[in-house]
């Protein structure tokens, strides 16, 4: 019997039926607060549109790997004074705030069908996991870290700009990671080897921490600057 309802639509109802389960699941494990949760169920449901399941796996890793990370000897950082505020939940701003950049290239992908859009996608995951990675495992480092733009100045840990052997292990472990996961669930479909998937993801990672530890730098001097002139 036809149930009159086109297999694409049935396909588009599971799939957001998906993304709204593992939100409920990350609700209730207490890694996104409400908003959050409603944020990440709009990412995740456009990423898996025009993007596909596997570039949904891979958010989903990103996803994954940061909560852990958060929640990881989370009572030890918050003795530090350096813990995510609210028991380590991602609000509405964490998610936008990673998540748009990854929306934004399958939509582009989607396209203009360049497979080179995907390996900055990969890049981008990498990029925003190693970031969060070094931040919430560097701050377990036994030594102080060292301020990116002068590497010979030690800060307090939480610092903006502050960088750890420790974080750069996380930033390498995870950029590898995302790239071997992303090769093995085929997101680019034997499009490129697993050398350039690798590569892709690595450069991501690395450049997209350094990156952000530099701007965390530089911004928090100029508002140390500002306040002094106020």
């Amino acid at each position: 019997m036809n149930s009159g309802i086109p297999g694409g639509l049935i396909e588009l109802a599971v799939e957001l039926l998906a993304v709204i389960i593992v939100g409920v699941i990350a609700f209730k494990l207490k890694t996104v607060d409400l908003k959050g949760f409603i944020a990440g169920v709009i990412v995740g449901s456009l990423i898996l549109i025009f993007g596909g399941l596997k570039m949904f796996i891979l958010l989903l890793t990103f996803f994954t790997l940061s909560s852990l990370a958060t929640k990881f000897k989370y009572e030890e950082k918050r003795a530090k004074g350096v813990a995510e505020n609210k028991g380590g939940k991602r609000s509405i701003g964490n998610v936008l705030g990673n998540g748009l950049t990854l929306v934004i290239i399958p939509v582009i992908e989607y396209i203009s069908g360049s497979p080179y859009w995907i390996l900055g996608y990969i890049g981008a995951v990498s990029a925003v996991t190693a970031d969060t990675l070094a931040t919430e495992i560097g701050l377990l480092s036994k030594s102080k870290p060292r301020l990116i733009t002068n590497l010979n100045k030690m800060v307090e840990p939480g610092t903006p700009g502050g960088v750890t052997l420790l974080g750069l292990m996380a930033i390498i472990a995870s950029s590898l990671l995302i790239g071997a996961i992303a090769y093995s669930i085929g997101v680019l479909e034997g499009k490129a080897t697993i050398n350039i998937v690798i590569l892709s993801s690595l450069l991501g990672g690395i450049a997209g921490s350094t990156t952000d530890s530099i701007v965390g730098a530089t911004l928090q001097a100029l508002y140390k600057l500002s306040l002094i002139h106020i």
